[in-house]
């Protein structure tokens, strides 16, 4: 669960005791507290240096420091992961997506060949977090996709060979 709570100005000591409160207030229990991110600020470190003592006195437990902004440290941490596969996901979900961009006859080929218009996502490559609806989406019209290059291919094919056939 996540738990937001915004106090303006504050010094630590503010926010340990606006956020002991919260806690206190919501029902959740602080033993089982994994991480806490922030936005860097030097109000922020010493706050999660007070939560992390009093963590540690209390119930010999510690939060994760996963750095200043966790969600930069995860979302760079799974694109590693996803670099590392090296399956291509980012190009080929960039690719998809920029083949029918700006390219009105491609949308118009593809819906009239797959009759359907659902299209591929903008991929955002420094936004992986952000992503898994543009792989959905890539799933989902993954046959279609294929049904479109087939027939694509084919029309090629047939218009290469008629102008080979017209010399």
């Amino acid at each position: 669960m996540i738990f937001l709570m915004f106090v303006g100005h504050a010094t630590a000591e503010d926010m340990v005791h606006h956020f002991n409160t919260g806690v206190i207030n919501s029902g959740l229990s602080i033993k089982n507290m994994a991480q806490i991110s922030m936005d860097g600020p030097n109000v922020n470190w010493k706050f999660y240096d007070k939560m992390k003592m009093n963590l540690s006195e209390e119930f010999h437990t510690i939060p994760i420091n996963i750095g200043s902004c966790g969600i930069h440290t995860v979302h760079n941490s799974f694109k590693a992961g996803v670099v590392a596969t090296e399956w291509g996901t980012s190009s080929l979900l960039s690719s998809l997506y920029y083949h029918f961009k700006d390219s009105p006859a491609r949308r118009e080929d593809y819906v009239k060949v797959t009759k359907s218009s659902q299209l591929p996502l903008k991929f955002v490559s420094h936004r992986c977090l952000e992503n898994v609806v543009v792989s959905e989406r890539a799933l989902d019209i993954w046959r279609n996709i294929e049904v479109y290059v087939k027939v694509i291919n084919n029309d090629l094919d047939k218009h290469i060979q008629a102008k080979t056939n017209d010399r």
